[in-house]
């Protein structure tokens, strides 16, 4: 762990309210080519965000795309693609149907 990332997740412990540390710290993590704890780090912002943009989502959806690109394994690979499109297909359409009724 870089010492930046050291202090950021530090502010998170402080701070548990604050989760904009999160998006710097998954920015370091994808500049390491640690994808598994860049998306960890991601989906925890996006899940506890009120304020995710479509740029937050493509980012994450990046990242999964440069995983993916690094399997060998065409199987696992096909998992990895399958799992995030149906998490943005899922996300797409509970916010579509919230814009329809009023909450989003």
């Amino acid at each position: 762990m870089t010492k930046l990332s050291t202090l950021l997740t530090k502010a998170l412990e402080v701070d548990k309210n604050n989760i904009e540390p999160l998006k710097t710290l998954a920015a370091i993590y994808v500049a390491q080519g640690n994808d598994d704890k860049a998306l960890e780090v991601q989906q925890e912002y996006l899940s506890k965000s009120k304020k995710a943009t479509n740029n937050d989502w493509a980012t994450l959806a990046n990242t999964y795309v440069t995983k993916a690109e690094g399997l060998t394994d065409r199987t696992a690979k096909r998992t990895l693609f399958l799992q995030r499109h149906l998490m943005f297909t899922s996300r797409w359409f509970l916010s579509s149907q919230q814009s329809l009724i009023g909450y989003g």
